[in-house]
């Protein structure tokens, strides 16, 4: 991992200069980690700090020059103490040994590769507490979407009884939340896919049973790795760097991953939905909306139709089930992928977001729609009646 540093592009200035022989680059670090304070800190949020405080860590240094930091000795002054990764390793477990609720590792960017080193040491010497990566946000933004591509790509069906879960750090978590952990695992060990076997990937996907359709994720996974190093270099975000506008990237999309196709034949007709190649579209342009400064269209999309936005369109009384549909999805009795039932499902979706975004004058997009209505569905209240049963790699 820290041959990193010999080319270093940790942070988004890609300085490319070798820390590893100590030179520096923008953030003025070299191979070395370097601390200015170690403290049990009770000012943060109260989720984090709690009763008895948040072990926080604050890195000197910094890869943004704000003229206005708090902490300027520090982030640009360059104040503080070298340390060594083990030394680093055991001030995590010290800080869990007083009682911390977490470890708070402050401005820890520059210092990564040696940081996800410290953490195997402390973790095989006891640390089992979360840990807070407190960042500025001046991260690389084609780190994120790489990943938004491969975790996307396999982001469907985890229902089952009992339904697949896995222990993190934070407890036991299930879904798309367990499946994003294991992914960030995955990736911190190995950064890339290229030797990805199926026992490793079940091995980071372990967990109370095996995760519905483990063998199409596993083969997905491969496929979009062979089109991301065949077609794009290795390198997906360059391909689609200059692309601002939803139908082009969703184009893009559809045209080179094969496993984001989602069509259904009803009644002789051939029906488009593309749920996860939308859902993707949309979270890569608004990021780098966000990240980037850069103006994006998402105008073209529409409602993305899984199982969760038709249980919040039925609460909320905006689709109503003839009974024998109704009965069936009450009861949970699986529908079978591309039968009547399960297309007309998805399709009044797209109907409905279509009208309400007719109704409100254009004002909003149904990615917005989408999104509002998918929190709602969360909400226990409105989550009383289950959602259709379907079990497939579209949503």
């Amino acid at each position: 991992m820290l041959e990193e540093l010999i080319k270093c592009k940790v942070c988004p200035h890609k300085c490319k200069v070798n820390r590893l022989e100590g030179k520096i680059g923008r953030c003025k670090c070299n191979d070395k980690i370097k601390i200015a304070l170690v403290s049990t800190h009770m000012y943060e949020e109260p989720c984090i700090s709690g009763t008895n405080g948040s072990g926080t860590i604050f890195f000197s240094n910094c890869n943004l020059a704000c003229k206005f930091c708090q902490n300027y000795e520090i982030s640009q002054l360059g104040k503080g103490h070298e340390i060594t990764i083990e030394e680093l390793a055991s001030v995590m477990v010290k800080q869990q040994e007083a009682g911390v609720h977490n470890i708070n590792l402050v401005t820890p960017t520059m210092y990564a590769y040696q940081i996800i080193e410290a953490i195997k040491i402390a973790r095989k010497n006891g640390l089992n507490i979360p840990i807070i990566y407190n960042s500025n946000g001046y991260e690389n933004v084609e780190t994120i979407i790489t990943f938004l591509l491969y975790f996307e790509a396999i982001d469907f069906s985890f229902w089952g009884s009992p339904k697949w879960q896995i222990e993190t750090i934070n407890g036991k978590e299930d879904g798309s939340m367990a499946l994003m952990y294991a992914m960030l695992r995955y990736i911190r060990d190995n950064k890339t896919f290229d030797n990805l076997t199926k026992e490793n990937f079940k091995e980071y996907l372990k967990g109370n049973v095996e995760i519905p359709l483990f063998e199409e994720r596993f083969k997905i996974i491969k496929n979009v790795n062979k089109v991301v190093n065949e077609r794009f270099g290795g390198d997906f975000y360059n391909a689609i760097y200059n692309i601002t506008k939803d139908e082009d990237l969703f184009k893009l999309i559809i045209d080179n991953f094969e496993d984001f196709k989602d069509i259904r034949t009803y009644e002789c007709k051939t029906i488009y939905f593309y749920k996860l190649a939308q859902l993707l579209t949309s979270d890569i342009l608004h990021i780098r909306e966000k990240k980037e400064k850069i103006k994006v269209d998402c105008s073209h999309l529409v409602g993305c139709s899984d199982y969760k936005i038709p249980q919040g369109l039925r609460a909320l009384n905006l689709v109503k089930y003839n009974k024998e549909l109704a009965d069936i999805v009450d009861n949970k009795v699986e529908i079978k992928e591309n039968s009547a039932y399960e297309v007309e499902i998805r399709a009044t979706v797209i109907y409905v977001i279509d009208e309400i975004k007719r109704l409100l004058n254009n004002k909003v997009s149904a990615i917005e729609l989408n999104d509002y209505i998918w929190l709602m569905s969360k909400n226990k209240r409105l989550s009383k009646r289950p959602y259709h049963l379907t079990r497939t790699t579209n949503y």
